[in-house]
This record gives C-alpha cells, sequence and structure tokens, in this order.
C-alpha cells in the first residue's frame, strides 16, 4: 500500500469506492457516480495538498479529502470524507490515510452508527456530542470557551446524529 496526494486523474476511481461506500447501512445512500466525482473534485479544488489516497497494484484502495485553515490555536483540519473500498478494510488503510495529514489532528463528523464512528474511537478521537440535539461543541471551542455551535449543514439525515469527533495522531 502507497499513500500519495490526490491527483485530478485520482477522482474517478475515488468516486466509484465512494459511491460504494455511502450506498451501504447506515447511509443507504445512492449517489451518481457525476455527481460523486464533482462532489470529490469539490472538496480537492479547496486545499489539494489535504487530500490522500491510498493505492495498491496501480489501483485506488482508498481515499481522504481533507481541508485546513488557520484557527485561532494554529491551522485546523476538517476531514470532508474518508473511505476505503470493502476489500481492503481493516487492513490500515484508513489510519494511514489519517496519518498522512500533516498537522497532526483533525475533527470530521460520523454517523453515530457507523463502522466509521467506531473507528475514529478506536484511533483515540473524543467524540464532541452523543446525542441526537442539535448543539455540538466545536473541539477548540470546547477545550478553550465551552462555547456550543449550532450543527451546520445537511448532516445527510438533517439530523445531528452525526457527532463532531476531533482526534491527534
Amino acid at each position: 500500500m502507497q499513500i500519495r496526494n490526490c491527483a485530478i486523474e485520482d477522482i474517478e476511481q475515488a468516486a466509484v469506492i465512494f459511491c460504494e461506500a455511502y450506498a451501504a447501512p447506515p447511509y443507504n445512500e445512492t449517489w451518481e457516480l457525476a455527481n460523486a466525482k464533482a462532489y470529490l473534485q469539490r472538496f480537492f479544488e479547496i486545499d489539494p495538498a489535504n487530500c490522500f489516497i491510498a493505492e495498491g497494484n496501480g489501483e485506488v484502495t482508498g481515499a481522504i479529502f481533507s481541508f485546513s485553515y488557520p484557527w485561532h490555536s494554529g491551522r485546523l483540519t476538517c476531514i470532508q470524507e474518508l473511505f476505503v473500498s470493502e476489500a481492503c478494510r481493516k487492513q490500515g488503510v484508513a489510519r494511514a490515510l489519517i496519518q498522512s495529514l500533516k498537522n497532526g489532528g483533525a475533527w470530521l463528523v460520523a454517523h453515530k452508527g457507523s463502522g466509521a464512528a467506531e473507528f475514529y474511537q478506536r484511533m483515540g478521537s473524543v467524540q464532541m456530542v452523543h446525542t441526537s440535539s442539535t448543539m455540538v461543541q466545536s473541539p477548540h471551542d470546547a477545550a478553550s470557551t465551552g462555547r456550543s455551535t449550532q450543527c451546520e449543514g445537511p448532516a445527510r439525515t438533517g439530523d445531528c446524529a452525526w457527532p463532531r469527533y476531533s482526534f491527534t495522531h
């Protein structure tokens, strides 16, 4: 397995894996390949230096799409998407993709009933909320001020069954 920066040419293979990953429970989402490709390309264009793919035998086996921005305590990295092909799961691919991030820490939102949420917890993440409430705490605000922020965006299902996680690696 090799981890390398994602290139625009990798987006289509990544989109196929993305569609397969989100078609499975608990997500049960049906993505058109063109829409998945456009979605991933959009995040790639935001911050290509924070997008990586895992590759084995010349094929994309997983990917992480993230972006970072200045924050009061340094840089904050948000993992937008992390997915691994079914055949390559439980082989350290997702862990290697997370470790490819440069700043040592990140936050993300994951469906609390998913294998992904369990994986993040095994990686030592801190679940920022465990409720279906619409309030979540950002990891930096929770540590410094205790402020709460509204759950933003569609969060796939429209509720906050998608708690935020924060971890360092």
